[in-house]
């Protein structure tokens, strides 16, 4: 085993039964996303929202009011993935949705941050 793989999963784990700081931590993420995440469905194509603890989806549809997807010659999952890299995001497109697999450690700033320049790409290429 990996000396280095091996403290690093201990340190998790001390931090996954000590987290006082992930746990309060998470009391103000949660609250936040819940607010914000539904402000995603105003950009145009966004069918639905939805999160479970720090993983979050935006569903994208061609048609948002049946849900019908886009075509993939439209290429639009490789439009967004590229814009979000030009904004120092690495959006995970997954089917037809956008995934957030957030850390556990984000704080309310950073993830304002991510939501904020998430806004900036789906707008650009979603309504551009």
């Amino acid at each position: 085993a990996n000396p280095l793989a091996c403290q690093t999963a201990l340190t998790v784990l001390d931090l996954l039964e000590n987290g006082d700081d992930i746990r309060r931590n998470q009391q103000e993420i949660y609250p936040f996303m819940d607010a914000e995440l539904p402000q995603f469905k105003e950009i145009q194509h966004v069918f639905d929202v939805r999160r479970i603890g720090s993983i979050a989806a935006i569903e994208i549809a061609e048609d948002p009011v049946k849900g019908t997807p886009f075509s993939p010659d439209k290429d639009i999952f490789r439009k967004i993935w590229e814009a979000g890299l030009e904004q120092g995001l690495l959006l995970r497109p997954i089917d037809q949705s956008i995934y957030f697999f957030l850390p556990l450690g984000i704080t309310k700033e950073e993830l304002e941050e991510v939501f904020f320049r998430t806004r900036i790409v789906l707008q650009k290429i979603l309504q551009g």
